[in-house]
């Protein structure tokens, strides 16, 4: 499924490992909070028990926001866009 992992943490060391997190499991850079990726059901919950381990639940803010492939293919890129095929598996991606 595809999937948009949106942060919102000030802390550098919790930001950087939620990044670490994410990018383990093929998610892309969108924006500098906003990653994406085609990941199964199963690495979703992977990801919500790492990030909520991670995070300050007080002071951080993180969604994992599921869509289904027919949407994402009506989503609408203006501008200076991310490339859909790096999270559409049209591209594959090596993230050191």
């Amino acid at each position: 499924m595809f999937v948009w992992y949106v942060y919102d943490i000030t802390d550098t060391k919790i930001r950087n490992r939620i990044i670490a997190i994410i990018q383990k499991y093929g998610f892309v850079r969108v924006q500098k909070s906003l990653f994406a990726a085609n990941v199964s059901k199963n690495t979703m919950d992977e990801i919500m028990i790492q990030s909520e381990k991670a995070i300050d639940e007080k002071t951080d803010s993180v969604y994992i926001l599921p869509m289904c492939q027919s949407d994402f293919g009506e989503t609408i890129l203006l501008g200076k866009a991310f490339d859909k095929k790096y999270v559409n598996d049209e591209i594959k991606v090596l993230v050191i």
